[in-house]
């Protein structure tokens, strides 16, 4: 059986899986430890994903449609 998901689910599912991530990382890390952690988020998803797989996703979630 083919799940058929709209639009907006997809959206919801997303915003869901930010959140966890928001969440988690809310809990384990101060203020200012998230304020000054870009490049340490930015090596972290290089490293889930693969660095072309992490440029792609920042490219796609910048463009203006």
């Amino acid at each position: 059986m083919i799940i058929k998901y709209t639009d907006k689910d997809i959206l919801l599912m997303r915003q869901q899986r930010v959140q966890r991530i928001v969440d988690f990382i809310a809990q384990e890390y101060t203020a200012d430890e998230i304020n000054q952690a870009g490049e340490a988020l930015w090596l972290t998803m290089q490293l889930i994903c693969g660095p072309d797989q992490a440029a792609s996703i920042v490219r796609q979630s910048t463009s203006v449609s």
